[in-house]
């Protein structure tokens, strides 16, 4: 009946009781797969999972169990698809098999590093903090100046590293849309 920040039931069922674990993983992503075909079917142009708990897992249960999870899920969708976890920096090595087109990141992954460590042509969406729509509209610039710079010249979306909280100012929202919509390649 609630949330719960280090998904104590999750994770003890996980650990005790690893065959209806994964009976319950492999129902879960066939509901979730068919939810996002079904969006695809209605006309979106690309869906995104959220895994929510991947990333309170260690690199060994992420493998394990959020992974081919994830990849089951995915590989019901014939579309645009995204992946996105918070605190994703243990598994940038991995991501990649998850079979998405495209990969979230979350303000604690570097951008350019993550470019350099995942496999492949995978565009790349985020990843500002934010936060950071709180600081001074100087330094919000820089700091899109600075994702969209390490992200490189193809294949990325900028976006936040998560969601807006409800006490964002808007004109730090104006601020970070205003430098995006500035930003050009110098060659």
């Amino acid at each position: 009946g609630q949330g719960s920040r280090n998904w104590e039931a999750v994770k003890t069922l996980m650990f005790h009781s690893p065959a209806t674990f994964r009976s319950l993983l492999d129902r879960l992503a066939e509901a979730v797969g068919a939810h996002l075909q079904a969006q695809i079917d209605a006309g979106a142009a690309a869906v995104q999972l959220f895994d929510t708990w991947a990333g309170v897992l260690s690199p060994e249960d992420y493998r394990r169990w959020a992974l081919p999870a994830a990849r089951k899920a995915l590989s019901m969708v014939d579309g645009l698809t995204i992946y996105f976890t918070r605190d994703s920096a243990p598994f940038l090595d991995w991501l990649h098999e998850v079979g998405a087109e495209a990969i979230g990141l979350d303000w604690r992954v570097d951008i350019g590093e993550a470019r350099a460590r995942l496999h492949g042509g995978l565009a790349l969406q985020g990843n500002l903090d934010p936060l950071a729509l709180h600081a001074p509209k100087e330094e919000i610039q820089r700091r899109v100046r600075r994702i969209i710079s390490s992200a490189g010249r193809h294949g990325h979306v900028f976006n936040l590293g998560h969601g807006c909280i409800p006490s964002t100012p808007i004109d730090g929202v104006q601020a970070a849309v205003d430098a995006v919509k500035e930003w050009t390649w110098s060659d």
